[in-house]
């Protein structure tokens, strides 16, 4: 199995609300005003907040930038997301799943949600470029015309009711790199021990297409 570290990452958690939120019930202002006042109001950066909002039905956004506006956390009548890109470390990971968790836990409303979306995608660089030329063999050696390929996985995954879809393709940002995807839609209560399992459902789908990857130290 080929080694690999991950050169950067970006996770995306999206929270589908059984119904749609009006206006008047969003609590926009406390949403934001508590997450700045939070432990992690230092990653805001409140004067860019931006509230969108053409009725006082269900056309609104409210979009707070976090990490220099690397990420965001996007509330709006149907979902709660947060998204963050070119994170790193595995110190990264945990700092950013902690703040899932702040986010939730202040801006769920009283109402089910339908179901959970969680994306994560990392660039990956191999210990050489001879490793690379060899993972990607199996596609180039196909035929001339064949510049470069991947693969798609679907694994199940009976404990959360769901499936993990996970795809791998040549980096467009590192020439010697591949980037892996791997996305999944559950009604699973959202929780660490989730984030933990999926985390290695996705190494399992990576060990299948011959990558061992690890989280860069810096």
């Amino acid at each position: 199995m080929r080694q690999a570290s991950i050169a950067e990452f970006s996770l995306n958690v999206s929270l589908d609300y059984s119904r749609p939120v009006p206006f008047r019930d969003a609590r926009l202002e406390d949403i934001a005003t508590d997450f700045c006042a939070s432990k992690f109001g230092a990653y805001a950066v409140p004067k860019e907040i931006n509230l969108w909002n053409t009725n006082e039905l269900f056309s609104y956004e409210m979009s707070i930038p976090i990490f220099n506006k690397v990420g965001s956390i996007i509330v709006n009548s149907q979902s709660l997301t947060v998204s963050i890109k070119q994170a790193r470390t595995k110190e990264n990971l945990e700092l950013i799943l902690d703040l899932i968790f702040e986010v939730v836990d202040i801006a769920t409303l009283e109402q089910p949600i339908k179901h959970c979306s969680v994306s994560f995608g990392a660039h990956v660089l191999f210990q050489s470029a001879g490793d690379f030329e060899g993972w990607m063999e199996r596609y180039t050696s196909l035929s001339e015309k064949v510049l470069s390929g991947g693969a798609v996985l679907s694994l199940k995954m009976p404990e959360i009711r769901s499936e993990l879809r996970y795809t791998s393709e040549k980096s467009l940002v590192h020439p010697k790199g591949v980037f892996l995807s791997a996305n999944t839609v559950t009604d699973a209560e959202l929780k660490r021990d989730l984030f933990d399992y999926l985390g290695k459902q996705f190494e399992e789908a990576a060990n299948l297409d011959d990558i061992r990857f690890s989280y860069s130290k810096t």
